[in-house]
Formats: C-alpha cells, structure tokens, sequence
C-alpha cells in the first residue's frame, strides 16, 4: 500500500481565499496559494531577493511562518492568519522569546507532537520519478510512504539508521524506512554575477508558474531559454549582470528590484541594457534525479 498525504501547497485548493499576514500586515491570497504566491502576488517578494526558483531548492523565500524560522515559503500553503515574519537583511532571525507585553505575538508551543511510522520504502518527492518508484515497490508488495513538501510533509533530515525526519502541519514525524528513494527532480541553475541577490530574478519554472497563477510581473524578459509561450520576450547574449537599486555589496543591505539585464554580444562582448520589471533565467538543469540514499540489506 503506497500512503501519500493530500496536496496542501501551491495548486492545490485546500483553501478558501483569505488573508494571511506578512510583518505584522494583512496579504490576500488566492485559493491554491503557497505563501510566497500570495506574497508576490501582492508585488513584494518573500524574503530578501535572490533567483527564485519556486521549487523548494533556492532559499531565497525562506521566512519565520508561525514562530518557526528558516520555512520554505513556496512550499507551505497559505491559510487564513498564517503569521510571516521575513528574516532581517544580512543577519539571522531573532530567537523566538515572546514578551509578556507582546500579546500579538506567536506564543511558543509548549509541546510538540511526534508520530513514528515503518515502511519498507520511503519515497522523497512526489513528482512523476517519485510516484514511479512508489509504484514499482508497491507491484513487489512492500508497503511505501512518499513523503512530498507539497502535500506538506517537508523532510528536514536523513540519518543513519536510517531514519527520515519530517516536519507535518501535525507536528514531527519520524520515518524507519528499509529502503529509501530519493527523487526530488532537477534544480535550476541560478546565476552567479553582479546583481544576482536583486529581487525580480525568477528562474524558468517559477515563471510558468506565476505567469498560470495570474501575478503581474510588468515587463518580463528571459535570459537564455525562455519559458513556454511568447509572453516573455528573449534577450540574446551571455549573460554580464543585472543591475538595479539597493545592490551595492553590502551583505548587511537589503537588496533592490531588478530594474535591467546586461548582456554581451558573444562575437564582439559589446554590452546591452534591457530595461525589465522581471528577468526569467533559462540556464538549463541537470537531469532530474531518482536514487536510492539507503538501501538494507535484504532481510
């Protein structure tokens, strides 16, 4: 029997539209909305810039949801008075002591409830890889778990034993697999030069999906492939650098928008400015990946 929790993030419509809030104010989301969605639907970003990849590998929409730090933003579905604070520019967030003044605040949990489960094969990722492989174990007549960020289940960790630590709406659950399969697909590449932490720059597959989800990018330009469709308009050249207000090297600075894209004629490096509101970056993935992290000797 292959177990595999119900979609609660982004594209699935768990949730009614509401309002969530972001630094103490009311952001209104869309049914199917992760929190970054919602965010970026309001024209802000969801953390302190960078490439957003929407996917769950960047970490740059990494925000405190709920009194807890450092959450995957585009995988933890919006609901009505989930509470966000953004981590400060250029340092770490603050550690979660509420004063007894505060009433606003998010109180501490006083417990947190962990659940154990044994399987003979736990599955990371619930994409096309993912569910071939539940498949394939589950026609052998082992019993399967997949464990996917977008149905809510975020593993955090795997350890030797083995053992899978995964953070649920629920509370903690730990996973004593005999097998485990991890296929968490490709990441996009993100660009490395000058400009690359303003905030604007989205990789291909997070455009295609903010473009479905309806959000207003202004001005849409697209370095290297561009996504599907002709609403982003190519830009030829290698990439030199992005340029906008707010990046001037300081790590401890919050970054600006992207307000232009730089590229290099390759034959002659002759420079070019493209004005742009948003600049998709279409620089290839690796394969996408299916492999086994641990494996028991057969029993």
């Amino acid at each position: 029997m292959t177990e595999v929790a119900p979609p609660t993030a982004e594209g699935a419509p768990t949730e009614a539209a509401g309002r969530i809030v972001v630094d103490g104010r009311p952001v209104a989301f869309e049914p199917g909305d992760s929190v970054a969605m919602a965010i970026l639907r309001g024209g802000e970003v969801p953390a302190r810039g960078g490439t957003l990849c929407l996917a769950g590998d960047c970490g740059n929409c990494l925000a405190q949801v709920d009194g807890v730090a450092y959450v995957r933003t585009c995988q933890t579905a919006a609901r009505p008075g989930t509470r966000v604070a953004r981590h400060p520019a250029g340092a770490m967030p603050a550690l979660p002591v509420v004063a007894g003044t505060a009433v606003t605040a998010t109180a501490l949990a006083s417990r947190t409830a962990l659940h154990h489960l044994e399987v003979d094969v736990a599955v990371i990722g619930g994409g096309p890889s993912g569910r071939a492989a539940a498949a394939e174990a589950e026609r052998a007549g082992r019993t399967v778990r997949v464990l996917d960020a977008g149905s809510g289940e975020e593993v955090v960790a795997i350890y030797a034993g083995p053992l899978i630590v995964v953070r649920t709406p629920a509370g903690m659950l730990h996973v004593r697999p005999h097998e485990i399969v991890v296929a968490t697909g490709a990441a996009e590449i993100h660009p490395v030069c000058a400009g690359n932490r303003l905030a604007g720059i989205v990789t291909a597959r997070a455009a295609e999906r903010l473009n479905a989800a309806g959000v207003d990018l202004g001005r849409v330009v697209a370095v290297g492939s561009p996504p599907p469709g002709t609403w982003a308009t190519p830009i030829p050249g290698r990439l030199v650098r992005f340029d906008g207000g707010g990046d001037d090297g300081d790590p401890g600075a919050a970054p600006g928008r992207v307000r232009a894209v730089v590229t290099a004629d390759p034959s002659t490096g002759a420079e070019t400015t493209t004005p742009a509101d948003t600049v998709v970056v279409g620089l290839a993935s690796p394969r996408a990946t299916c492999w086994h992290a641990w494996q028991a000797p057969a029993r």
